[in-house]
Parts: C-alpha cells; structure tokens; sequence
C-alpha cells in the first residue's frame, strides 16, 4: 500500500501550452510605435510652409514721354517754285549732292498705288516687307496690340521709299532727256541725314530746355511735300548734321538724386522695342529737374520723331526668385582658407583643434562659403577661443573672427539646412538670387517661407 500511495500519476498534471512567438505582431507594434511617435510629433512641432524655388526675373522701369535733341539744321529753298525732292527721306547725304528740284509747274509723278504694270516690287523691296512681318509675328503678343500699328508704319516706310525712288527715276529720266528747261537742281550745302518736316524745335538745348517744351498736346509740325509752291527762303528740307543726339525727359527730385550716380541705363523705345544704352546726365533750372540721355548711334531710326515714348530700365536681373520673408541671417566662424582639411576616412571637411596638452583633433565643420581667402564654418563642437592649427605650415590661430552670411533654410531632406544667397536685384516682395552658387540654391529646391524661428537640422513639417 505503501508504495501504491508513493505513485504519481502523471495524469493528474495538465500540461501547460506556450504561446508561439508572432514576428507580425512585434513588427505590427514597432510601426504603431512609429506613428504615434510620428502624429506627437506633428502636432506639437511648428509646421513650416514650404516654397518652391524657380527662375524669375525683376524689372524695375519708369515710362516716360522724352524731347529729341539734335544737331539740326534747316536749309531754306534757293528759288520760287514747286519743290519736288530728289532724295528719300531718312537717307544720308554728301555735300554738294542733289536734294530738290523747283520748277515753274507741277509736275506729274507715277503712283505707287496705281498701275502695278508701272512700278513693280523688287526683290529686295519683298524682303524687307516680310522680314518686317516675320518680326511682328514672332514677337507679337495681345497685350501689345499697339505694335500692330508699328507694323504699319514700317510697311508704309518701305512704300513710301518705293515711291520716292520712282519720282528720283522719273527726274533722272527728265534731266537725261535733255527736256529739263525750267526745272532748277538744288544740292546740300553740306552732309546729314535728310527730313522733310521742321517743327520750330530745332534749335533746342539742353541749356534751354522748358518743362513746358516736354509736353506734346499743342505739338504740330510742317511736312514738307512734293509738288508743294515754296517761295525763297521758305524752308525746303531738314539735316540732321550729327550722330551724337540725346533725349530729355523731366523727372522728380527724389529720382534725379538716383539717376545722378549713374554713368549709364538701360532705354526701351516703344515705338519698335529696340533697347539701346545712353549716357546719362542731369539739368535742374528753375526748380524742375530733366534727364539727359545721350546715344552716339541709331539717331536716324527716330530722326523723324521730336518726341519719343520710352522706358528706363534700371534693373533687370534673371535668376532665382524668393520671397523676402525666406532671407535670414546667420554667424559663423571665420578661418582662413588653409585652416580647413579633410580628415578621417570618411573626407569630410573639419579643422584642426589643438588641446591644451599639445595634441591635437579633427572637429567636423561645415563650410558654408568661401570669400576673400576666409571660410565660413559652423560646428556644434567648436567655441570661441579655440586654438586651430594650419596642417600644411604647423601655424596656429585663436578662434574669434566671426562674419555673417544672408541666406535661407533649404528643407527639401524634411530638415533644415541654412543655404547662403548672393542679392542681385530686389523688388517689394522678391529677391533674384545668384544661380549656381557653391553652398547655394537651385532651381526646383523648396526652402522655408519664413525663415525665422528655424534652427540649423531642425525636423521640419511641411
């Protein structure tokens, strides 16, 4: 019985089941982990409006209405009679060359508008027609419908010089027939480029120049015409004498201060949209201030006009375009040049420290940019006073110099990292940047909107 009460049955124990080890699930918590981890950190961090950087450009211009100024001069008719040009209006000529004709009658011209059997487009003729119609097309844009009107006046210019050219042909035609009795050759007395208009403004200068001259409304001027009866001394024709000429423009106080320090601007004419560069000067009389904006070429292009609607371009800089809010400042640690070294095995750039036993370490730093021979570094490791050794020279030098750089925090990583901005040209709201700078910006980055208030490696939420 004894040994019947010793026996175990092992029945009676229930044996007990492990619970199999689940990766999914310890996988599945990590992740959830992750997120919670992730939506804290949404919600109590600052949430930063992103920008996207792209090429721009700013153009600061002033329109005004300008007073041509040239060296002119009106040559009076040699006779009584009806005047009949013999030279296109805008060409050169020579001294002593033949401009006119006067003659006791009318004389009687082929027109251009008439039978198309008697003057015929040259080629040449063709060309400058569709080359001046080619421009308007590639150029032509609906806000600028007014050059449509340009184009007009072009085309006007070439038929106008067709139908001069045939009268020329047709004198030409009448002096070598010998039939020319009554008729009177009148030659330049000197060289210029022709205009058969005059004005009364011939005469002015700068050092006569009015507020009052600048204003166009009341501005009427003679054209002087084939087949017109002129009695002598009457005025035949107009030579602008020089290819230096200038235009006025009136301008503010405040403006004349800033245009005073230029030496030279940038003008649009808006007539054909041609830029040209003058030299620029200015003239206060009798409490108003002018513009003198001097060219030395392209003086026939507007010799016929005595007022001449343009733009001053003061700036018009490309590249690329950031919101002034995004700029802010930063100071970093300045070491010349030769202090910065490559150490380790992983090559990144650092300086030498040296410690207060004589040895000496490599301290990681980044180089933010590089000017006038000096780099500008940060490290969270280094601190005022610290003793930088040179690699190349064994010279050493006390870390004090500090300089400050302009910039922007770039967060294309989804942290913040402090990109240095060379200003080229401003307006209220924007800057134009220097593209494809070291340490800089490119096109396409996103930066923060506001700068302010972000730290260097600052986790951002966009």
């Amino acid at each position: 019985m004894a040994q019947q009460d010793k026996f175990i049955d092992l029945n009676a124990y229930k044996t007990k089941k492990k619970i199999p080890f689940n990766v999914g699930i310890i996988i599945f918590g990590i992740i959830f982990f992750y997120l919670i981890v992730t939506i804290i950190l949404y919600l109590t961090s600052p949430h930063i409006t992103s920008y996207e950087v792209r090429e721009g450009s700013i153009l600061n211009d002033y329109e005004y209405t300008g007073l041509a100024i040239r060296e002119e001069m009106i040559v009076e008719s040699e006779g009584d009679g009806y005047i009949n040009y013999y030279t296109s209006e805008g060409s050169k000529v020579s001294a002593a060359s033949n401009v006119y004709t006067l003659s006791n009658e009318k004389m009687e011209h082929t027109e251009v508008s008439g039978d198309a059997a008697a003057v015929e487009l040259s080629e040449g003729d063709l060309n400058q027609i569709v080359l001046k119609t080619q421009k308007f097309n590639e150029t032509f844009q609906d806000e600028q419908f007014h050059n449509t009107y340009n184009l007009r006046t072009n085309i006007d210019s070439v038929m106008l010089g067709i139908q001069n050219q045939t009268r020329i042909n047709e004198l030409d035609s009448i002096i070598a027939s010998g039939n020319s009795a009554g008729l009177r050759l009148c030659a330049s007395p000197r060289d210029g480029i022709i205009i058969y208009s005059v004005d009364g403004l011939e005469g002015i200068t700068k050092d006569t120049l009015t507020s009052d001259l600048l204003n166009k409304t009341d501005y009427q001027k003679t054209e002087l015409l084939n087949n017109q009866k002129i009695t002598t001394g009457s005025p035949a024709y107009k030579l602008v004498t020089s290819e230096k000429w200038s235009v006025a423009i009136e301008i503010d106080k405040e403006f004349s201060a800033e245009l005073s320090e230029m030496n030279s601007v940038k003008v649009r004419f808006l007539k054909d949209d041609e830029y040209l560069w003058a030299n620029v000067s200015v003239v206060s009389k009798d409490d108003h201030y002018y513009g003198i904006l001097s060219f030395n070429n392209s003086m026939v292009r507007y010799a016929e006009e005595r007022y001449l609607d343009l733009e001053l371009i003061l700036e018009d800089e490309t590249g690329l375009k950031i919101p002034k809010t995004a700029k802010v400042e930063k100071e970093f640690f300045l070491v010349p040049e030769e202090y910065v070294t490559v150490g380790g095995n992983s090559k990144e750039a650092g300086v030498i420290r040296k410690k207060r036993n004589g040895s000496t370490e490599f301290i990681k730093a980044t180089v933010y940019a590089q000017k006038d021979g000096k780099s500008y570094i940060a490290s969270e490791e280094l601190k005022k006073g610290d003793t930088l050794l040179c690699e190349d020279s064994n010279d050493t030098m006390a870390l004090n110099e500090k300089g400050t750089l302009e910039g922007v925090y770039n967060i294309n990583r989804g942290y913040a990292v402090f990109r240095q901005i060379n200003i080229l040209a401003e307006s209220e709201e924007y800057y134009i940047v220097e593209e494809n700078t070291s340490y800089g910006l490119t096109n396409y980055d996103r930066i923060a909107l506001d700068g302010k208030g972000i730290k260097e490696d600052e986790v951002v939420f966009r």
